[in-house]
């Protein structure tokens, strides 16, 4: 539990998190012989997020995992697909750095991913990468959720 309170330290030293408007975050750490499960987690100004996140490294078995999600508020009001982007973005940061104990699902291609403008990127999607350290995740919304997001930004 020190070492990943050590490494949200060591998170929060980024000026991009530190501006941010608010920044969740869930642990879990399985000590080694005893496998005492210790967690912990704070909304970081987004009330109800961190449980959310606790929940998912609980259902995906990780162990020994920090994670913190950052948002800028300077965009579209989201409302509560909020939380949807913040544990689709954890869900395949763990995914991707090997985290993630459940049993693999089927995955479709995406449709149009050769024809994209983003260079490969899909909209709606975060890019692949290695999932290593210092692995940054943008979330880039479709057309369609822009669209959504400008239509409601004042219904909350």
């Amino acid at each position: 539990a020190d070492a990943a309170l050590a490494a949200l330290s060591a998170v929060y030293r980024d000026s991009r998190v530190r501006h941010a408007a608010c920044v969740p975050w869930a642990y879990r750490v399985v000590e080694g012989g005893s496998g005492v499960v210790k967690r912990g987690c704070d909304d970081g100004g987004e009330a109800g997020a961190a449980s959310r996140l606790a929940e998912l490294l609980e259902t995906a078995g990780a162990a020994n995992v920090l994670v913190a999600v950052s948002r800028c508020v300077d965009g579209p009001m989201l409302g509560g697909r909020r939380f949807n982007h913040f544990l689709n973005c954890a869900r395949e940061l763990l995914e991707q750095c090997g985290y993630d104990r459940r049993p693999a699902l089927r995955r479709e291609p995406a449709r149009g991913a050769s024809g994209s403008s983003r260079g490969g990127q899909q909209p709606g999607a975060t890019p692949a990468s290695s999932g290593g350290q210092h692995d940054r995740r943008v979330y880039v919304p479709t057309r369609r959720q822009r669209q959504y997001s400008a239509t409601h930004k004042n219904h909350g």
